[in-house]
């Protein structure tokens, strides 16, 4: 497709996707945007057939050390990035948050997602995008306020096609960022294919 084509060219203009989503997805501390941390930020940026063009990520480094952090959350979450490895990379992370949120606008701009031009896509995504709204606000205001959640396609196709989500790849759980949205994509990917195969 040239520069100059749509790809629905009997649609109206303001129904012409862009041709790439950027996907998002945080790991924290805990649940409360108010009192918890952003620990890991990732960013992956598909086409529209959630084919993989980039993908960024950052540990943050934290204003307290990695044991104090470590002493303030639950046994859960203790036991979740040490399984992950999360706590052991923060403790060698370079950079603060400014320059996380710095990085990842950068990022964005270079495949010219900012400007709010592409919903947040990922999963659960209301707990992302709320952490970055008090967190990291200037990367939050470049995504659209649109957001395209995979979790909120699952419940839909668990009314409508339940056997989609029966027939879905089972998640790895990494609870690492990248990691985790590329399970979010291939679920994406899953549900478009088998809606696609039988309707």
């Amino acid at each position: 497709m040239t520069q100059m084509e749509l790809p629905y060219p009997d649609l109206p203009a303001r129904l012409h996707r862009r041709p790439t989503l950027a996907w998002v997805d945080i790991e924290t501390t805990g649940l409360e945007p108010s009192k918890d941390l952003i620990l890991e930020v990732g960013i992956v940026v598909t086409d529209d057939d959630l084919e993989m063009i980039d993908q960024q990520f950052f540990v943050v480094k934290q204003h307290l050390s990695v044991e104090s952090i470590h002493r303030q959350t639950n046994a859960f979450v203790q036991d979740l990035h040490a399984r992950s490895g999360l706590w052991k990379d923060l403790e060698n992370a370079k950079h603060g948050y400014e320059e996380v949120e710095n990085l990842m606008l950068d990022f964005l701009h270079r495949h010219a997602l900012d400007g709010a031009v592409s919903p947040m896509a990922g999963s659960s995504v209301a707990f992302d995008r709320a952490f970055l709204d008090r967190q990291m606000p200037s990367l939050a205001q470049q995504f659209h306020y649109r957001n395209l959640d995979v979790s909120a396609v699952k419940e839909w196709l668990m009314r409508v096609h339940p056997a989609a989500v029966a027939s879905k790849p089972d998640p790895f759980a990494h609870h690492r960022t990248l990691a985790d949205l590329h399970d979010s994509i291939a679920e994406l990917r899953h549900y478009t294919t088998y809606v696609k195969e039988n309707s």
